[in-house]
């Protein structure tokens, strides 16, 4: 896949890392790459692979998906959570896939769950 990058140059996106800063998985790097299934966020287990602990009253059993798709990039959609999710601070829509981009920050249902998306490229 080719897209045009942050940096003003066209590749082939190899690899998108999100980086948690805040929250409960604060310093953990969580590796997508094209292949791998969706990562589902949520707070439970049967629903969700990146899980957050049940105690986490903002985040949905089923709170959000990420998509590493070989021809648009990777790509967040709120699975309608009630504290949804919020991308350079701004709440994305429900039921929406949303575009993202290297350097953006990424909250899960509150400001206490904060990652970086990290993107390289070929």
């Amino acid at each position: 896949m080719s897209i045009e990058n942050n940096f003003g140059n066209s590749g082939t996106l190899r690899e998108a890392t999100l980086t948690g800063v805040r929250g409960e998985y604060a310093g953990a790097s969580i590796a997508l790459r094209g292949g791998n299934p969706n990562v589902e966020i949520g707070s439970s287990a049967h629903l969700a692979n990146l899980v957050f602990q049940k105690s986490t009253a903002t985040i949905s059993p089923r709170h959000a998906t990420l998509m590493f798709d070989e021809r648009r990039g990777l790509l967040i959609c709120d699975q309608n959570s009630q504290y949804g999710i919020y991308v350079n601070g701004g709440r994305i829509p429900s039921g929406f896939w949303v575009h993202l981009n290297h350097g953006d920050t990424i909250e899960i249902g509150s400001s206490r769950n904060l990652f970086r998306l990290l993107l390289a490229f070929d």
